[in-house]
């Protein structure tokens, strides 16, 4: 492949990527080096975080404590592999002080890790009241 073939097909993938992070009604963030490089409105929306404010942060910006987020990254971290995803539950801390319970998937894309945040607070408020 020429050089301008590789060029254009690596600025197509960009504008699909910016497309999905933009369109998705679920947060989406991509960690490079354990720092946010891209998140997108929803996450910013859900969070209450602008874009500016996350990148260059870690995840334990979104947690009420460093030992919480390390805990969640170990526990993603063990069962992530090249060609899968993971899931787990969670909570954040926005920025206001609420707490959000997410549902947290993640996966390795080429030079970091790519995370969706699904808000389930909803649910699992449902679920508390309907068992009690």
């Amino acid at each position: 492949m020429a050089d301008e073939e590789l060029l254009a097909e690596g600025q197509q993938s960009e504008k699909t990527l910016q497309s999905i992070f933009r369109l998705a009604p679920i947060g989406i963030g991509l960690l490079v080096e354990g720092k946010f490089t891209l998140v997108n409105e929803h996450l910013s929306s859900l969070t209450g975080y602008e874009e500016e404010e996350l990148q260059g942060h870690g995840i334990e910006i979104l947690f009420s404590s460093k030992a919480e987020a390390d805990f969640i990254s170990q526990k993603l971290n063990e069962q992530l592999q090249p060609k899968n995803s993971v899931s787990v539950e969670a909570k954040f801390k926005s920025k206001s002080g609420c707490e959000i319970e997410v549902l947290i998937s993640s996966a390795i894309v080429e030079g970091g890790k790519i995370f969706t945040a699904l808000d389930i607070t909803k649910q699992k408020k449902a679920e508390r009241e309907s068992e009690e």
